[in-house]
Formats: structure tokens, sequence, C-alpha cells
């Protein structure tokens, strides 16, 4: 499932997800069971399902919280955090984004201090906090770039552009959605974060461009996800894509 989902096949991995929980749960392992639950919470969350990403977030956050596994305490936080942000409480992701950092700079996890540092970067852009964004995102860049993960800098620099005012063109988004369907999971978490912006637009046609472009990133053919566009750019997303 896991190896699925990095290749967008999300359906397939969403059922597999579902059938090692109902094994995990039948043969009562609430360690194995609350990883199975964060994984399909993760795969939900991206595919706009955030009723039930939430519940099983807070399911297996209270057994990891039970058992003291603080890292898994504060990846499950995040991924919680993550639902609070697409759907708008900004203050109850920041205080869970926040939470998750203290215990990752306690355990000396860099990757996860930096990826936080992003989000919170990303959740300041969501506010028009262009200041405390550039901030965060600069310390972000700096900690991803000492581990020499590259794909990560060049997301913190994309999320930069954005913060210092340039805009992001459709050439840009699209590029973006390709690298996702490729298994770049971080190219698709910054899609996504854009297309949520987008849906949200009082302008019709770009809150169909935002729904149409996570359709695709949930892993919907492209020429379904695309069927309600305008044909211009109906057809320039379907030769891209």
């Amino acid at each position: 499932a896991d190896l699925l989902r990095t290749r967008g096949q999300y359906a397939e991995a969403e059922r597999l997800y579902r059938e090692s929980l109902a094994v995990k749960e039948a043969v009562g392992d609430r360690r194995e069971v609350a990883v199975t639950q964060s994984s399909l919470a993760d795969l939900l969350r991206t595919r706009g399902q955030y009723a039930e990403a939430e519940r099983l977030y807070r399911e297996s956050l209270a057994v990891k919280e039970a058992v003291g596994d603080r890292r898994e305490v504060a990846v499950t936080q995040v991924g919680l955090a993550d639902v609070y942000r697409a759907r708008g409480n900004y203050a109850a992701a920041e205080d869970l984004y926040r939470t998750s950092l203290t215990i990752c700079q306690a355990v000396h996890d860099l990757h996860s201090v930096c990826a936080i540092l992003m989000r919170l970067g990303q959740l300041a852009l969501d506010q028009e906090q262009q200041e405390a964004a550039l901030s965060l995102l600069h310390e972000a860049r700096a900690g991803f770039a000492a581990l020499g993960l590259a794909e990560w800098v060049a997301s913190v620099d994309q999320l930069l552009a954005q913060a210092g005012g340039d805009v992001l063109t459709l050439d840009d988004v699209i590029a973006m959605v390709q690298a996702a369907r490729h298994g770049d999971r971080a190219a698709g978490e910054q899609a996504w974060g854009i297309c949520e912006g987008l849906a949200r637009s009082d302008d019709a046609t770009l809150s169909a461009l935002g729904r149409a472009l996570r359709a695709v990133l949930s892993g919907e053919d492209p020429a379904i996800a695309c069927a309600a566009l305008p044909a211009d750019l109906r057809e320039t997303l379907l030769a891209a894509l």
C-alpha cells in the first residue's frame, strides 16, 4: 500500500490499508493498528476525506500517547494539524505543529523539524503573514540544505517565491502535479495546498481548476477530472498531463 501510494494508485492503496487494518484489529495488535491508522489517514487526507482522516489520526494518537512513543506522537500530530489547516482551522493547526516541533527538536529529528517549519511557513502564507512565513521558510531551507535534501530545498524555494510576492504560473503548478504523480511526495503536498487555495477562490474558473487538479492528485483520470473546465484550459491541462 505504501508503494502504491507513492505511484498515485490511491484506490488500490486504500483497499490494502483497510485490509491490513482489519487483520491487525482482529489480532489485537494496538501498536500496529495505530501505525496503519496513521498511514490510511495520510492517504485519506490527500484525497480530501478529512472527517475520516481526523478520526483515524485521533485514534492512532491516543494509542501512541499511551505507549509513550514521542516521535510517533509528533508525526501523527503533524498529520492531524494538516487536516486542520486544510479545513481552515488555523489556530488548532498551529498549536499542533508547534507541539510537534518541540518534540522533534527534543529527539533531534532534524528532517521532521525542517518539515514542520515548512508547514508553519505555509500556514503563515495561508494567513497572509508574509514576514513570519519568510522567517520560517528560510530556517526550513537552511536545515534541508544542511541535510543535502535538494528536492525539499526546491520545494521551499517555491514557497519563498510565493512569500516574496512572485506569482506561480499554471506551468509551475502543472509541474508540481506531474512530479507528484511520479512519486514526489513533497511536490504533491505543495501542489495539494495550492489546489486547496484555488478551490476556495471566488473566481469560478480558478475554483474549478483547483478542484480538477486536486482530483488528479487523488488519482482520478485527468480526462474525467478536467471534464468540466473551459475547453482551452482543459486542452492545456490534458496536453501537459
